[in-house]
């Protein structure tokens, strides 16, 4: 299994794949580091597509390990033109709801993550650890929900979207694609795609206008 990302959270992902899998079924990769070749001195990592592709031709899954919304939606791509198959990473820890959930393909749940009953959390998508999304939500795809970041009854939260550690999205609220929202905030009313909002209540405070600004 090929894990993208050689960098904190493939720390974290790993952590949880170390429990279900031997040692030898992970490579790494990181293509921002050429002098990277071991991940814990037991890991290997490759630096090229050329490697990519010849792994996989003996196992063809990829789990996503960056944080990145951005970068996890071009890796999938990236990764699924080379003949690659996304593959989730959901911790045992873990508490999913068995009525009407749709979890689509990719995603990380990370440890201690809690998902209701009636709920769809989006392609490529990661839920941190501990936090949670309530009855009939919705989350699109590729969004990063940080730790501790709740999203409450009804509420809609658009693509590509960032929630920060300990936010909360109170029901019915719509977020649009592309929003930033500050750690410890709180949502009160519908945000519009590409601002970043913070507060409490959270208010919007720009609109990001570049593909560097959103990452960042």
């Amino acid at each position: 299994m090929l894990i993208v990302g050689a960098k904190g959270h493939a720390k974290e992902i790993l952590q949880i794949l170390e429990k279900d899998y031997s040692i030898e079924q992970f490579v790494f990769f990181d293509g921002l580091s050429l002098e990277q070749s071991m991940f814990f001195d037991r890991y290997h990592v490759l630096n090229c597509t050329k490697q990519v592709s010849e792994y996989f031709l003996k196992d063809r899954r990829f789990v996503l390990a960056v944080g990145d919304p951005l970068l996890r939606a071009r890796f999938t791509a990236q990764f699924t033109d080379l003949g690659g198959e996304l593959t989730s990473v959901i911790a045992n820890s873990s508490s999913i709801g068995i009525n009407k959930v749709i979890l689509c393909e990719g995603l990380n749940v990370m440890n201690n993550v809690v998902i209701y009953n009636d709920t769809y959390i989006g392609k490529g998508t990661l839920l941190n650890t501990s936090c949670s999304i309530h009855h009939d939500a919705i989350v699109g795809d590729f969004c990063e929900i940080s730790p501790g970041a709740r999203v409450l009854g009804k509420a809609i939260v658009g693509s590509f979207c960032r929630l920060g550690a300990n936010s909360v999205v109170l029901p019915d609220v719509v977020l649009g694609d592309r929003v930033v929202v500050g750690a410890g905030a709180v949502v009160t009313k519908n945000l519009p795609s590409g601002c970043v909002a913070v507060g409490v209540p959270a208010k919007a405070i720009k609109f990001l206008e570049t593909e560097d600004e959103i990452r960042n």
